[in-house]
């Protein structure tokens, strides 16, 4: 009788472990942190695009499908599917912040659906420039990953979409990589100089 009693009571057990293994898989995929926005009607100068919670240009994507996100190496991947297009950004690191809090990547996609304005992972958020910016965030989470893009499709209505993938792993490159950096790779740090006539910040 007690062989059976404990019989039962291990494959209770079991089935709570497996149980509660299940609804930790749900939430594995990380979904619960990336934070994703259409911007519309940007100005030439970039003056409009500011915290997507806040701003009326924009609209937030509530789930992102973003599908991977790696960061290996010098290197970073990440693949998922907005808008109703798929993007397979792949990139390598080209520079690093003075801090030692961003690290930059000269970043494409290999699907040709977009192109990539700018890819960085940040170790330190209380430190960054975040398009998805509020007291519950910067209280939460300690890194990001930032992709932002730009429809090469005529037929988009909108003009960017950022990403912001938080607790992502932080970049392990090697110092002997980052003392090889040109002297010019901080340049890659200010994306939007390159992308708007006037700064305005």
């Amino acid at each position: 009788m007690l062989k059976k009693l404990f019989a039962a009571v291990a494959a209770a057990v079991c089935v709570l472990l497996l149980f509660a293994a299940c609804a930790d898989d749900d939430t594995a995929d990380g979904t619960a942190n990336v934070y994703a926005a259409n911007w519309y009607n940007v100005t030439p100068t970039g003056s409009n695009m500011t915290n997507a919670f806040s701003a009326d240009n924009c609209i937030i994507i509530e789930k992102a499908e973003i599908t991977k996100t790696e960061l290996q190496n010098d290197g970073i991947a990440i693949s998922g599917k907005l808008n109703g297009m798929s993007f397979e950004v792949t990139g390598e690191f080209c520079s690093i912040s003075d801090n030692g809090c961003v690290y930059v990547y000269d970043a494409s996609d290999a699907s040709g659906n977009y192109r990539v304005v700018f890819c960085a992972s940040e170790t330190d958020i209380s430190k960054s420039g975040l398009f998805f910016n509020s007291d519950e965030i910067l209280q939460t989470h300690k890194t990001v990953t930032k992709l932002y893009l730009a429809p090469l499709s005529d037929g988009s209505d909108f003009d960017y979409c950022t990403i912001e993938i938080f607790d992502t792993p932080v970049p392990e490159i090697a110092q002997q990589t980052i003392d090889d950096l040109p002297l010019s790779h901080s340049e890659y740090q200010y994306w939007y100089v390159k992308e708007f006539s006037t700064i305005s910040y």
